[in-house]
């Protein structure tokens, strides 16, 4: 899947994240059903990773002390995304007006970043993608609207990655 523009750049405002309306809904909707399945405590593993492999004693330990740490933060991060992603009157937004797009700090944008790592990883369960990049998807799920979903993220992240990067 190939994309063409530059989502998401710096500026010497912050950073300017450029999305259509479509695609900020489509994140809103996804961040509120991860946070809904956080404060459910029906998130995926994928997004408490284990610690220690090796030993499940420590694992266990670890998980009990950090879990809500990493709970609370991860929650932070959706709202911060949720926020910046809704802010504003959807009906007064005119795509063509470049005033319309959102400038966020690097710690906005890094809270971003977090958010759209962790949608990636709960559809990255669903399509059961591994940690190899050369890793497939699984038989059938190539063309499914949870892959293109996954792949839109990937390069969401991406564009962070290079904003943050210069």
């Amino acid at each position: 899947m190939a994309f063409r523009r530059r989502p998401i750049r710096r500026t010497r405002h912050g950073y300017r994240v450029e999305l259509s309306d479509d695609e900020r809904a489509v994140l809103v909707r996804m961040v509120d059903e991860l946070a809904g399945l956080l404060r459910a405590g029906e998130a995926p593993q994928r997004l408490f990773p284990t610690a220690y492999p090796n030993d499940p004693e420590r694992d266990e330990e670890y998980q009990r002390l950090m879990r809500d740490e990493l709970l609370s933060s991860r929650l932070a991060a959706i709202e911060v995304m949720h926020t910046m992603l809704a802010g504003g009157d959807p009906d007064e937004h005119d795509p063509g007006d470049p005033a319309a797009d959102m400038t966020f700090t690097e710690t906005q944008l890094v809270s971003f970043m977090q958010s759209l790592n962790a949608l990636r990883l709960v559809l990255g369960e669903m399509l059961d993608v591994g940690e190899d990049p050369d890793h497939e998807v699984a038989e059938g799920l190539q063309d499914s609207p949870e892959h293109h979903l996954y792949q839109y993220l990937s390069w969401l992240l991406e564009w962070c990655v290079r904003a943050l990067s210069r």
